[in-house]
Order: structure tokens, then C-alpha cells, then sequence
């Protein structure tokens, strides 16, 4: 009687492309994110059409050190500075020993969680002209 071949433990590795019909659009983000340091980049677009992807593909293109992803989710009202909080967040457990500036005191009612190391928050300005030049 003939010896019936192995059968291997685990089923081969099926590998596909990374991203299909997106070349054009990865190596846009990927030149957006490597012009200039540091580099912010918006990708958008409506749900579920690949964003997410395309951005982990990017930065795995790059294999950068140091980068913040966040999401901007469609809130009914805007949360001003909410994906830089995040993002943030994700980065940092802590804020002590950052040596942070004493405008750092503004980040307070975003971060309430750290307010017992940041420092005390500015006077507000009377000018509102003031507080945008002081704000750029």
C-alpha cells in the first residue's frame, strides 16, 4: 500500500496586493508626509472608502518613529483641538518632564487629567485680536 503525503499543520500564506487601484493617492500622502518636518496630513473622505489603510500603508512605506494618528469622527458639535487631543493622548501617558512652556497652562480644559503638572493657565487677553497673534 502507498504512503499518503503529509499534510501540513497550517494552510500556505495567500498573499495579495497591499492596496488596489490607491497607488496614486499612497504615494500622494506618502510625499505629503516626508516634505517637510514636521508634517500634519488630512486625509478625508466618506466611511469605509480605505482612509484608515491608506494612511497605515503610508506610514509602513516610511517605517517613520514619532508619528500621531487620530481620527475625526462626525460629531454633531465640533470638539475644536479633538483629533490633536487624541492623538496626544495615545502618545503620552504623562506630560512631566516634557518641558513644556509656560503657554502649556492653556492645554488645561483639554487635559484635565494632567492639570497637576501643567502649568498655571494664562491670563486671558481683553483684546480679541491679541488672543488670535498669541494663539499663531
Amino acid at each position: 500500500m502507498a504512503e499518503q503525503p503529509a499534510i501540513p499543520d497550517e494552510p500556505p500564506a495567500v498573499l495579495g496586493p497591499r492596496l488596489i487601484g490607491r497607488s496614486a493617492e499612497l504615494d500622494r500622502a506618502v510625499r505629503a508626509l516626508t516634505a517637510a518636518t514636521p508634517a500634519a496630513v488630512l486625509i478625508e473622505g466618506e466611511a469605509d472608502i480605505g482612509k484608515t489603510r491608506l494612511i497605515q500603508e503610508a506610514l509602513e512605506t516610511l517605517a517613520l518613529d514619532g508619528v500621531l494618528v487620530a481620527g475625526c469622527l462626525p460629531f454633531r458639535e465640533a470638539l475644536t483641538l479633538g483629533p490633536v487631543v487624541d492623538a496626544v493622548r495615545q502618545a503620552h501617558s504623562r506630560v512631566d518632564g516634557l518641558g513644556l512652556s509656560a503657554l502649556a497652562g492653556a492645554l488645561r480644559p483639554l487635559f484635565p487629567e494632567w492639570a497637576h503638572v501643567l502649568p498655571p493657565a494664562p491670563e486671558p487677553l481683553d483684546d480679541a485680536g491679541a488672543a488670535r497673534s498669541a494663539a499663531r
